[in-house]
């Protein structure tokens, strides 16, 4: 019974493969890949991060998604330039991308307080979407004995490989201790299809919207607080599918700890209800990250995701997340850029 639930569940997956970009529930591993305006709003002003989720453990093939990015904040010209790279492994497709993105901000910066700061930004990249034979089993490749182990003569998907031009945009606001931010992604629809050129096999345009808050203010020591706690909203809408991530993450500033509970609804999918659990590592030397000195710092993170209903983890066993985030003052200032000010900066939020 348990095989023919995950052969299902697989079905289900390369059905809606095209529909759906994966979704890194510790999102702030990945803040390109959520929002591209999150681009050179690191804490210093270069910022390497990398992302990689296991979903659905327990399948014979789980579903792999990679995430890495680097991004550098030029302060003369108030613009910051990026790359992104991607890597999905769903069942038997395979899916590359690699994209540049460019943010110019405005609002205070390293020069003058404002109690505002705006951020936005173009990314564009290519595609390519394959099909990975290994995970396909062809007639001439069974006997009465069953799988003979031996190379399928089929063409089908020999050759079959889809590259596509995609482009995506995204702004962050930020006003005292709050954060909004809204992204759209493949504004052009892209057809990245194996086979079909037709509209069913466009890759659809994914918005975001996101909210957060942190408890802080500039003329207040952090340390004094003992924890900092920062709430998020995440509404994610892709074709059919819709999802609402709530949560927190809680920061000690005087500890090299820290942790979160998020809670994510799909409503394209019904009972899909998830609960993710995760704790972060500040390992830089600048371990207290919310204090003004622009050490480098070193963030690593694990989550584990489980189904509160369907699919259920007692078939699936979860999913697991890991990331890392790097980031280092290169101009030899020792000073993060507007730690007084009013406003407080994306980098602070996450």
């Amino acid at each position: 019974m348990n095989r023919l639930i995950i052969l299902l569940l697989l079905v289900i997956i390369s059905k809606f493969n095209f529909a759906q970009d994966p979704l890194f529930s510790q999102f702030f591993y990945s803040p390109q890949y959520l929002n591209p305006a999150f681009t050179g709003t690191g804490k210093n002003e270069f910022r390497a991060n990398f992302s990689t989720r296991t979903q659905w453990v327990n399948l014979q093939a789980p579903l792999q998604a990679y995430n890495a990015a680097a991004d550098y904040y030029f302060s003369g010209p108030k613009m910051s330039l990026g790359v992104l790279a991607n890597r999905f492994n769903e069942g038997y497709l395979k899916t590359s991308q690699g994209y540049l993105l460019f943010a110019k901000n405005f609002g205070s910066d390293e020069d003058m307080c404002r109690d505002w700061y705006v951020n936005v930004a173009f990314q564009g990249g290519f595609g390519m979407t394959n099909a990975n034979r290994k995970q396909l089993l062809f007639s001439d490749q069974l006997d009465v004995d069953g799988p003979n182990g031996m190379p399928s003569q089929f063409e089908l998907f020999n050759n079959a490989g889809k590259t596509y031009f995609d482009m995506s945009v995204g702004m962050v606001f930020c006003y005292y201790n709050w954060m909004v931010g809204a992204a759209a992604h493949h504004v052009n629809e892209p057809v990245n299809g194996l086979i079909s050129t037709g509209d069913d096999s466009r890759l659809p345009r994914r918005f975001t919207f996101h909210l957060s808050y942190v408890n802080s203010r500039a003329d207040y020591d952090p340390a004094d607080m003992g924890v900092l706690i920062k709430p998020t909203l995440i509404f994610n809408a892709q074709g059919a599918s819709k999802s609402l991530t709530v949560g927190t993450l809680f920061d000690f500033p005087e500890w090299p700890v820290g942790g979160g509970i998020w809670y994510r609804n799909n409503f394209g999918l019904i009972d899909n209800h998830t609960i993710n659990i995760g704790i972060t590592l500040k390992l830089g030397a600048n371990k207290n990250h919310y204090n003004g000195e622009a050490n480098s710092r070193l963030n690593t993170g694990v989550s584990y995701e489980a189904e509160l209903n369907r699919p259920g983890i007692r078939y699936t066993k979860g999913s697991m997340e890991l990331g890392m985030l790097y980031d280092k003052n290169l101009d030899g200032t020792n000073e993060c850029k507007n730690i007084d000010c009013n406003v407080r900066y994306p980098w602070v939020f996450f």
